[in-house]
């Protein structure tokens, strides 16, 4: 494989997803030793492509690189890899993808590959996706070697702990993220008008700036067996929002730094704006009626 400036490859991850994703594997499958240099920068390597596509919704490509990590060559590098983007897929609310990184590993001997596969159903308890760590509690329990039925025994304790959490902060953060919402759309006329219309996009990323700085996104999504759903992702440079009507769905993209709005990946002449600023009136009126849930991180 040739050699790539891994920099730029990762300023743009759209373009290059393919690229980075077997960039990405070709390091993960890198077999050394521990105290080898060059496979602490390999698995390093492979961690943060396989973090930076989580982060820009490349799912399966991220799944895809910590594949070659959830196997029998698994030592502490390895182990400390697919934690950490099992753990990012889990934040997305991709406890499936997470799931069978662990099932991978539960049925082998290894104490630190039972560990790890602990490790991620732990965090999958952690984040009410009870489904995915009782799955990976089966494949353990069907590992004969004790350390396997051990953490058997302490995912069962952790399960039996559990309660569904409700987050008085989240449901705060809602009420000042829609008040403020509401508060900016007021700055958007009746009739359309390309100029004001952008107002509303100018402040949003004034309102994350000032009032969520300490959040890298924010994430609001429809609530399961929701008619029409959404999903909107807001961070400090970028807006994605899509919503299902009538089965058919609608993906918007405002990139704040190249002030460029797509629809569907296409770009959305300005026209036609207003329909997305209507599209955010819709998320904020769902967020008032606690038909979506909130993650922030």
């Amino acid at each position: 494989m040739a050699k790539f400036n891994v920099t730029a490859l990762l300023q743009n991850v759209d373009e290059h997803v393919t690229t980075l994703e077997a960039l990405g594997i070709k390091c993960s499958k890198r077999n050394g030793k521990a105290e080898d240099p060059k496979q602490k920068i390999a698995i390093d390597l492979a961690t943060k492509i396989g973090l930076t596509l989580v982060k820009e919704r490349h799912y399966v490509s991220a799944y895809n690189v910590a594949y070659p990590l959830c196997n029998m060559t698994m030592g502490p590098r390895k182990s400390i890899a697919a934690h950490a983007i099992a753990k990012a897929l889990i934040r997305r609310k991709q406890g499936r993808l997470a799931k069978q990184m662990a099932c991978l590993i539960a049925p082998l001997k290894g104490k630190l590959k039972i560990k790890t596969a602990k490790a991620i159903a732990s965090e999958l308890i952690n984040d009410d996706d009870i489904d995915s760590a009782k799955y990976i509690l089966e494949a353990l329990k069907n590992n004969p070697v004790e350390y396997a039925q051990k953490a058997v025994e302490d995912l069962n304790g952790e399960l039996q702990k559990w309660v569904p959490k409700e987050s008085p902060f989240l449901d705060a953060f809602s009420l000042k993220f829609s008040n403020a919402m509401k508060e900016g759309s007021k700055s958007i006329p009746k009739e359309s008008s390309s100029n004001k219309d952008l107002q509303l996009f100018q402040f949003i990323q004034k309102l994350f700036n000032s009032q969520f700085p300490t959040y890298k996104e924010i994430r609001f999504e429809s609530k399961k067996n929701t008619q029409s759903p959404i999903m909107m992702q807001l961070s400090k440079s970028r807006c994605s929002l899509k919503i299902q009507l009538n089965g058919h769905v609608t993906h918007y993209d405002w990139n704040f730094n190249r002030n460029v709005m797509l629809k569907n990946n296409h770009p959305l002449p300005t026209h036609l704006i207003r329909e997305f600023n209507d599209t955010i009136k819709l998320v904020i009126k769902r967020i008032e009626n606690k038909e979506v849930d909130v993650h922030a991180c």
